[in-house]
């Protein structure tokens, strides 16, 4: 993608974020036909393939929203971005929109449309929208202050790369000997501390943290290898819309 496409402000606010594809939601209307499961493939395996099969629509959909954005055409971006959230499902194409509700780019500025559509979008797995809802509660910005909503959008979409996710770079710094000098029983200690945060942040809806603990099932970090456990966790992420899900579920399915 062009630096000048990145780098697309909306308002005289860099939106780098909103051009970074997130996730997409797994579940609902509009998936291309045609795809079949193997003999012995999970009802999870399927789902994935299904998901990667639609993402490649979606995928180019958004490209040609970016394109639009590139040249300022706003209308005609709007236009296409509530398409991709009616065919595709797209929580990107529904944060992007509230982004140009929240600025009234090509779309009247409407502050309670835009966090309609940023829950919408954070409700099937995007973080950039989960952030965004999360300080609309918190200030007060197009909905009623709520204090235990903002917390709860600032868990969802904050602490699993925030908390959980510096405790496994510490592990991984220590266990690399990068920045500090190599020491493997720490390495072990945040990796364990790691998991122990996304024990505790999964025990509510969270895509991210649940992905994350599928991998470290996956890949044997701060717990044993357990591709059940894995399979499972990264099964709920993928039903949560968390898109990195579906990839690893298929890597991991067809490793048999």
């Amino acid at each position: 993608m062009s630096g000048r496409v990145r780098s697309w402000a909306m308002g005289g606010v860099l939106v780098v974020a909103m051009l970074t594809p997130a996730t997409v939601l797994a579940a609902g209307p509009g998936r291309p036909g045609g795809v079949r499961a193997p003999v012995g493939e999970s009802a999870c395996a399927l789902e994935a393939r299904r998901f990667l099969a639609r993402e490649a629509l979606a995928q180019a959909a958004q490209q040609r929203i970016l394109q639009q954005l590139a040249v300022k055409d706003y209308p005609q971006a709007a236009r296409a971005m509530r398409s991709a959230v009616a065919r595709y499902q797209s929580p990107w194409a529904a944060y992007a929109l509230a982004q140009l509700y929240s600025a009234g780019l090509g779309v009247p500025q409407d502050p309670q449309r835009a966090v309609r559509w940023y829950r919408w979008a954070a409700e099937r797995g995007n973080m950039h929208a989960a952030r965004k809802l999360a300080n609309a509660y918190l200030h007060g910005t197009g909905t009623r202050r709520s204090a235990s909503r903002a917390a709860y959008w600032f868990r969802v979409g904050v602490a699993p790369k925030q908390l959980a996710g510096s405790a496994a770079a510490l592990a991984s710094k220590y266990g690399a000997g990068t920045f500090m000098p190599r020491n493997p029983a720490m390495a072990r200690y945040y990796q364990e501390q790691s998991v122990r945060i996304l024990r505790q942040l999964v025990r509510q809806p969270n895509a991210p943290a649940e992905f994350a603990l599928g991998s470290a099932y996956a890949d044997g970090r701060g717990v044993a290898r357990s591709k059940a456990r894995a399979l499972a966790h990264l099964c709920r992420a993928l039903s949560l819309g968390y898109e990195a899900a579906a990839v690893r579920i298929t890597e991991i399915e067809e490793a048999r």
